[in-house]
């Protein structure tokens, strides 16, 4: 009740508060939107994954727009365009259009050729990019135990995630490779020769 009466009293600190908790959710749902298209066993797991990044992209901008906002406030007189959060903020948030019309375009590509291209690699390169500059980004404002925890936990989580599916690709990659070494070592009948 404090809260929000103190609030209601200067729009400003609401603008301020969505903005720092809405910004590092998007950065969020942006990881989950990536590790969900990589668990998802079903046939529209791609447009799940499409669906949520451009979810995640809208709460994204609506963080930057309280941003924005802020910064246009007449006590604020423009100084908050020369900080480091701010111009690395507009950057990311921009930029991060790219993998969304690149993640589109790949999924165009995939569906007439059945294969990935450079669209695809550039989209989920840049995404990661994007992403871990976007945590980054969020460590600019100041120390926050908050921010550090939940960003610590996002990276730690999406290592994690990353190394058990490179440890399954290396092991099935192995298995592959035996299972050619023992049809080579066969006849074409399948016997010894």
């Amino acid at each position: 009740m404090a809260l929000t009466r103190s609030l209601s009293h200067d729009p400003s600190d609401l603008a301020r508060s969505t903005h720092g908790i809405l910004s590092p959710i998007a950065f969020l749902f942006f990881v989950f939107g990536g590790i969900a298209l990589r668990l998802l066993r079903t046939p529209h797991a791609v447009t799940i994954h499409g669906w949520w990044q451009a979810f995640s992209t809208v709460v994204l901008f609506v963080g930057f727009g309280c941003a924005v906002w802020l910064c246009q406030l007449p006590q604020k007189s423009g100084k908050f365009w020369l900080l480091r959060h701010s111009i690395l903020g507009t950057v990311v948030t921009i930029l991060m259009l790219v993998p969304l019309v690149l993640g589109w375009m790949q999924h165009d590509w995939f569906v007439k050729n059945r294969t990935q291209s450079w669209r695809g690699v550039w989209h989920m390169w840049m995404a990661r990019l994007l992403i871990l500059l976007g945590i980054v980004d969020g460590f600019l404002v100041g120390p926050s135990l908050v921010y550090a925890a939940v960003a610590g936990l996002t990276l730690i989580f999406y290592l994690g995630f990353l190394a058990v599916r490179g440890c399954l690709h290396l092991q099935n990659a192995a298995k592959e490779r035996r299972e050619l070494r023992s049809q080579t070592e066969m006849g074409p009948l399948g016997r010894a020769e």
